[in-house]
């Protein structure tokens, strides 16, 4: 005779397992499958991909701006030197009519090179761009983070907006000090 208690077999084990656990359990994860919870940050992520097709337009628009703002101000030629005070030997007057001269005709050069370069055209359109850039991240820094996935969001996104200088970096503050008053 053996003392030892008989060692369950494998049905034995399932049987309990099966006991143990609720049918609902089976059917939940087909469930969760079809409708996945809403994250807390729902509305702050979904926004990501607006900005990062923001930045990479305003990126993209440039450098057609910068090589035309270059081209506009090399056409012009170099700004005069305003002339330095003399003695009043009639020198003085003589230099600043000539310094009012230049700088009247490189004001005309600048017009005209921004006209011909259509330089006005691609610093519109950068401008633009930034400026829907810049409203979708006053959009998010309005949004607030309330959970790490959503301050990590905001993190990334600030560069687009001045860094530390913008709209996100002080909502990432708030949103910490509302997230410790909630612990």
């Amino acid at each position: 005779m053996s003392l030892r208690s008989p060692s369950p077999n494998r049905r034995a084990v399932l049987a309990s397992l099966g006991a143990a656990v609720p049918a609902a359990a089976i059917i939940a994860p087909a469930a969760v499958a079809a409708a996945p919870a809403a994250h807390p940050d729902a509305a702050l992520l979904a926004m990501e991909p607006r900005i990062v097709a923001l930045a990479a337009e305003v990126d993209t628009l440039l450098a057609p701006r910068t090589t035309a703002e270059r081209t506009h101000f090399a056409a012009a030629g170099p700004v005069p030197e305003k002339p330095a005070f003399v003695v009043d030997d009639g020198s003085y007057e003589l230099a600043l009519a000539r310094f009012n001269d230049a700088t009247k005709a490189r004001a005309a050069r600048l017009a005209d090179a921004r006209e011909r370069l259509r330089v006005a055209d691609e610093v519109i359109a950068h401008g633009e761009a930034d400026g829907r850039l810049l409203a979708a991240c006053r959009e998010l820094a309005a949004l607030p983070a309330t959970t790490l996935d959503g301050l990590i969001l905001k993190a990334r996104m600030s560069e687009h907006d001045g860094g530390p200088d913008g709209d996100i970096a002080p909502s990432i503050l708030e949103d910490l000090i509302a997230l410790g008053g909630r612990a």
